[in-house]
């Protein structure tokens, strides 16, 4: 049984490249979607939500495991090709249930993901904070 933070960290991961794209974008993306735009009129610094949504995406890698721990499905549904729309979660599953060194390859693999990811979250927040403070100075 893999441990579950090798898919909290694929869909960390997907998410982090989805918030990267869209902050190197957003001021396109305000002026030409609706959406954006919308995110901007409710908080100026809405940009500043990203782990938010990485953690969202990331939840998304685990929702078979959930649904089996609910009992809605049984660990044979989950693992059933339907399931792979979760970031390839029956595929890996059953590569980690025959190889045991593969297993732990994607569990070391999850925890350094999910530790640069923090590491990446904290330093864009220290470079955020130090372009407010230098703002904070030209003006005053």
């Amino acid at each position: 049984m893999p441990d579950k933070h090798f898919y909290f960290a694929i869909g960390a991961s997907v998410g982090c490249g989805i918030a990267y794209y869209v902050g190197k974008n957003r001021h396109k993306l305000q002026h030409s979607n609706k959406l954006f735009n919308t995110f901007n009129k409710i908080s100026r610094h809405w940009f500043l939500y990203y782990p938010l949504f990485v953690g969202v995406v990331g939840i998304w890698g685990l929702i078979p495991d959930i649904l089996h721990f609910l009992g809605v499905f049984e660990k044979s549904v989950t693992r059933s090709g339907w399931f792979n729309i979760f970031f390839l979660h029956s595929w890996f599953e059953k590569i980690e249930d025959t190889n045991y060194h593969l297993d732990r390859a994607f569990n070391w693999l999850g925890q350094i993901l999910l530790f640069s990811i923090a590491i990446g979250i904290m330093l864009s927040y220290v470079k955020f904070a130090k372009e407010a403070i230098r703002k904070s100075y030209r003006k005053g």
